[in-house]
């Protein structure tokens, strides 16, 4: 099986299903029916990698040394917080360069939460415009997959 070849009985359908699974006169909303059908692409990619995988084991090979790889990252993370822990609990008193520093890092924090603060602002403004370009979803994707539904299916595999 190809992942870019498809046929029209694999395909999802078009209409909402009822409970004997025959499709009723109610056509999907668009963005669940392109999902239905990233779905079965993303089955098709799957069953294609374990093929490979079988015949090649190279997943294997690399999650071991991606797994490795971490874990060396991780110790020495774990070392460096480590040795900042003990610094920090040192009787030792704190210099001036170091409270300068605590100043800036609170400053940067500070900055942060205005950056914050300001794309919660935004997404407030244009929630009601996102809302409103959704009232007439893919009326033209629906066009365009009418007129030929496997090329469709063929041009989301190959661009997934």
């Amino acid at each position: 099986m190809a992942i870019t070849q498809w046929i029209e009985q694999e395909l999802p359908s078009e209409y909402i299903l009822d409970q004997d699974g025959e499709p009723t006169a109610v056509k999907k909303e668009w963005i669940e029916f392109k999902t239905e059908i990233d779905s079965l692409i993303i089955e098709r990619i799957a069953v294609e990698l374990d093929k490979w995988e079988e015949e090649n084991g190279t997943i294997d090979l690399l999650e071991t040394l991606v797994i490795n790889e971490i874990q060396q990252k991780v110790l020495g993370l774990t070392n460096e917080v480590t040795k900042v822990e003990t610094d920090l609990h040192s009787s030792k008193p704190a210099s001036r360069r170091d409270r300068r520093r605590e100043t800036v890092c609170d400053k940067m924090q500070l900055e942060d939460n205005q950056y914050y603060l300001s794309v919660l602002a935004r997404s407030k403004v244009f929630q009601p415009m996102k809302k409103a370009m959704r009232i007439f979803p893919g009326a033209n994707k629906w066009k365009v997959y009418a007129s030929n539904k496997c090329a469709y299916a063929k041009g989301r595999s190959e661009n997934f």
